[in-house]
């Protein structure tokens, strides 16, 4: 393992029958190496990851994550609909408004003794002065004797100032009441997907990349819970784009190397080795007059596919392209294989 045989003779001799079969004779004798998938990266979605798992698991592991999500779709929003969760819900917003509504009476009451109303504007609260219990218009205002506005104008700024304060505080509540309402959507969320995954976390216990990508995927499901209760990353009253990905494909599983039906190492005859070939490539999807792509349209090569086993390909057909062996060396060279 891990050396380049260079195997020549005559032509019409049968190397090339005889070099695979000694190959598949000795992949017989050899463990089947893992599966490889390939899964989004939640913090950096340009750079995803590529992980492993047991020989043959990997489109099971794929099904069961796919089963996972499909039954958050149901199991999420029901949650955040129950009894229990909106009776704590209205117990956050209950408190915001009895404090609001504590907040904007002191107000009130401030304003009444200055002879002042706090009337509300499509652009916030403002003190408005009263004369005779009635709001004063711009003409009655004018009417009234120097004195008279002045001390008004000193009333009005008395109690923009503590209207300003006033409006502080409860955005301070509003922000309060959101950070509250989030956590508590979170608690919800993280207690629901993790009776989900808990199972699968169980079963791969000891596989380190495989329960890094389960912590991932939970904490990317309660921050995008949105995504699940109705709330997608688009643009709201607009539909998704023809051709263009649903917001959970976020969560799929590229199968890039399946290995249920193999038994012993893999070994693999590559007869055209091109660069996209031997190395894989990114296939693209037209989507509104751009060509995009993600960690789904992944597409590997046979280099990745004889990993832990045996790659045989003609030299001749190498040689006439200089990038894959010089491709194929950096491969080597940084365990890339």
């Amino acid at each position: 393992p891990g050396y380049n045989i260079f195997v020549t003779g005559r032509d019409g001799t049968g190397k090339s029958t005889i070099t695979r079969d000694l190959a598949r004779r000795f992949a017989a004798t050899r463990p089947t190496p893992d599966d490889w998938l390939m899964v989004n990266n939640f913090k950096d979605e340009y750079r995803p990851r590529a992980i492993r798992v047991p020989a043959g698991q990997g489109s099971f592991f794929a099904r069961r994550i796919g089963r996972v999500v499909q039954d958050l779709e149901i199991a999420l929003p029901n949650a955040l609909e129950n009894e229990s969760h909106l009776e704590r819900k209205g117990a956050l917003e209950k408190n915001y408004a009895e404090n609001r509504a504590r907040l904007l009476d002191q107000l009130e009451k401030l304003a009444a003794d200055h002879g002042l109303q706090i009337s509300r504007t499509p652009s916030g609260f403002v003190p408005v002065p009263t004369i005779e219990g009635k709001p004063a218009t711009q003409e009655s205002f004018l009417r009234l004797s120097e004195e008279k506005r002045a001390q008004i104008e000193q009333s009005i700024a008395a109690v923009q100032t503590e209207l300003e304060a006033t409006g502080k505080e409860i955005g301070r509540l509003k922000q309060t009441l959101h950070n509250e309402i989030e956590k508590l959507t979170a608690e919800e969320t993280r207690f629901v997907v993790g009776n989900r995954l808990g199972i699968l976390k169980e079963e791969y216990r000891g596989l380190a990349e495989i329960l890094g990508f389960l912590e991932e995927l939970q904490d990317d499901i309660v921050e995008n819970v949105a995504l699940f209760a109705g709330g997608g990353a688009g643009d709201e009253g607009r539909g998704p784009q023809p051709g263009a990905p649903s917001d959970l494909e976020r969560y799929d599983i590229n199968i890039l190397v399946d290995r249920s039906d193999v038994h012993g190492a893999p070994v693999i005859f590559e007869s055209n080795p091109t660069y996209q070939n031997l190395f894989g490539r990114i296939e693209k999807r037209a989507l509104m007059g751009a060509r995009t792509s993600d960690f789904t349209m992944v597409k590997p090569g046979s280099l990745l596919a004889a990993a832990g086993g045996t790659l045989i390909m003609e030299i001749e057909q190498v040689l006439l392209n200089p990038p894959v062996w010089d491709g194929r060396k950096r491969a080597q060279q940084n365990k890339q294989h």
